[in-house]
């Protein structure tokens, strides 16, 4: 008889955790709960709603430390690889990508693994105790938790940073001989380092969709620059390409017709507003 793996489901799971959350207020009786959002084989990152429960954890099982396997509603569960992040891209659809970035609120990332097919999404969840903070399970009336240790705490403690963009160049007329770019500019407008991220879904040059994500380190103070060059063209009898920019400090929109004039066009955002731009 073949007997199933100890180890059948392996996902990543993302956690999030709102201002009401925040450590070191000294509020032990109250506990901030972030749902997971995704588990299972290969699963996808997305981001989930938190809440402000008001349960406790009182009479759940001692937190353990991560990468330990625990048991809970009868199955074994490991949580592991914790990760926090300010802001994060993900997947929308399969072929384009966005960005989350609410304020006040911070994603907590952590890979599971377990026995048979492990518990359900929601059955993940980020509680904050007072100046404590760790990952539960509760399955079947039972929970079992992972402690957070003082680096994954001190990140969800900082401030986080703000991003403001400074300029954002995209084609706004295209001709099939010229080369395509796009620019974007961003300061980091707080007094904490930080990480600029974004993404330019482009549809309907050389495929139908195509994210192109990228992320900048910057200090306080610094602007940082993306660029992107386009090798690809649009197909024969395209009216148009569009590009579509999410960004941690906003997004843009263009939808720029494919023509036959003597320029390319560029769509200008500097401060906050557009302009029309030629080369």
């Amino acid at each position: 008889m073949r007997h199933p793996s100890r180890r059948t489901f392996l996902g990543l799971v993302t956690l999030s955790l709102s201002a009401a959350g925040c450590l070191g207020r000294g509020e032990g009786d109250d506990a901030s709960t972030g749902t997971a959002a995704t588990t299972g084989p290969d699963a996808a990152t997305a981001t989930a709603t938190p809440s402000s429960s008001g349960t406790s954890t009182t009479g759940a099982a001692t937190p353990g430390a991560l990468g330990t396997e625990r048991t809970v509603g009868g199955r074994s569960v490991t949580v592991s690889n914790v990760s926090v992040r300010d802001a994060l891209l993900y997947l929308d659809t399969p072929d384009s990508m966005a960005v989350a970035n609410r304020d006040g609120e911070r994603y907590v990332l952590v890979s599971a693994e377990g026995s048979e097919s492990g518990p359900p999404p929601e059955a993940f969840s980020l509680r904050v105790d007072g100046d404590e903070g760790h990952v539960a399970v509760e399955d079947e009336d039972e929970t079992t938790a992972w402690r957070l240790d003082d680096a994954q705490l001190d990140a969800l403690r900082r401030s986080k940073p703000r991003f403001e963009l400074r300029t954002v160049e995209l084609p706004d007329r295209i001709r099939p001989d010229t080369q395509l770019r796009a620019r974007v500019a961003a300061e980091n407008v707080s007094d904490v380092a930080g990480v600029f991220k974004g993404v330019l879904n482009v549809a309907n040059l050389g495929a139908a969709y195509v994210p192109y994500a990228f992320e900048l380190d910057a200090e306080p103070g610094e602007t940082v620059i993306w660029e992107k060059t386009f090798d690809e063209r649009p197909p024969d009898g395209a009216d148009a390409v569009g590009f579509f920019l999410d960004t941690v400090a906003g997004d843009r929109e263009v939808r720029a017709p494919v023509g036959v004039g003597t320029a390319v066009g560029t769509a200008t955002a500097t401060g906050g507003a557009t302009e029309s731009g030629r080369e």
